[in-house]
């Protein structure tokens, strides 16, 4: 909680934000600041039925009576009246949260402590658009949140405060999302604190340190039998659950994608055997799931949930059994 409890001693702030990973941080700021505009994406027309789809942090705003503060730009540094009616507001902050559009220097520049984002990684790793599912590929231990002072460049401002926390085993990008838009929310209000008091160090990021999370594609969703480990293929999964690329391999018979719901990692460091079997070969299928050999040393998959176009989840072994009889390897 913010140290000044005044409601005067509150900063002035414009929040914008679009993603349910925002949400956290604007109820923290409705709480702790003058929150003066929320700015969110515009509405978008649904994959079917091409009925209007709200954003995350517009539904919330009009279930808590925020109409009035709510604002909706095509592009925010092309709508000049939204911008100058953010500068008469003369706010202190702007905060970006999981916002989605590029801003320019008018914009940087039209709040007296300039723009903070709410970063979900422990910049200068992981910048850019997919943070979160990167750390799960890449096998991250540690993660966390950054309060960045946002510059013109592609998360390469100052930072101004960071938390981290551990990855679980098992965590998804769901929990992991879950997790770090609390935490992000309690590290933006203590920055501020650390602010009003004098106490806030901007630090430079160590720009030769950093990685890049690029934009999740359906083809980095795709398991290849042959060049992927088993720990690769989970990681796929518990990275992309939930997400519209689906993690997914082709049937070599009748090359239907089949989606991967569920999967257990077996390392060859547990694995004592003598017969060598080929990337993508069936080991065995019994009730626990399909055994298969993938690309690295010993290792297999255990795949234990599938999914295939237009039908439900099922367990792995009824699938196999009732419609891939014949089917004796994966490519």
């Amino acid at each position: 909680m913010l140290e000044n409890s005044e409601e005067g001693d509150k900063p002035r702030v414009v929040f914008l934000g679009t993603a349910l990973f925002a949400l956290e941080s604007l109820k923290a700021l409705l709480e702790n600041s003058q929150l003066a505009l929320i700015v969110t994406q515009p509405d978008r027309r649904a994959a079917r039925g091409q009925h209007l789809k709200y954003s995350a942090v517009k539904k919330f705003a009009l279930e808590n009576n925020l109409e009035k503060q709510l604002r909706q730009p095509a592009k925010l540094k092309e709508d000049q009246a939204l911008i100058a009616e953010i500068k008469a507001l003369e706010p202190d902050l702007l905060v970006t949260c999981a916002y989605g559009q590029i801003l320019d220097l008018q914009i940087l520049e039209l709040a007296r402590w300039g723009v903070w984002n709410v970063h979900a990684s422990l910049l200068p790793v992981w910048r850019g658009a997919a943070p979160i599912p990167w750390s799960i590929l890449s096998g991250e231990q540690e993660t966390g949140i950054t309060i960045m002072q946002t510059d013109l460049g592609l998360d390469t401002g100052n930072i101004l405060y960071q938390a981290k926390t551990r990855l679980l085993a098992g965590e998804t990008t769901q929990t992991l999302e879950q997790k770090l838009s609390i935490l992000g929310a309690k590290a933006l209000i203590k920055a501020i604190d650390l602010k009003l008091a004098g106490k806030l160090i901007s630090q430079k990021q160590e720009h030769a340190k950093s990685t890049y999370a690029r934009k999740i594609t359906s083809e980095l969703a795709r398991v290849n039998f042959r060049t992927d480990s088993a720990l690769e293929i989970e990681r796929k999964v518990r990275a992309f659950t939930g997400r519209q690329e689906k993690v997914f391999f082709l049937a070599k018979d009748h090359q239907l994608p089949v989606k991967i719901i569920q999967v257990e990692a077996q390392v060859s460091e547990n694995i004592r055997e003598e017969k060598k079997y080929s990337a993508g070969e069936i080991i065995e299928v019994t009730s626990a799931g399909i055994l298969i050999a993938t690309g690295a040393s010993l290792d297999r998959l255990l795949l234990k949930k599938v999914q295939l176009p237009n039908k439900k989840a099922i367990e792995a072994y009824a699938w196999y059994n009732g419609e891939r009889k014949n089917l004796s390897s994966f490519f």
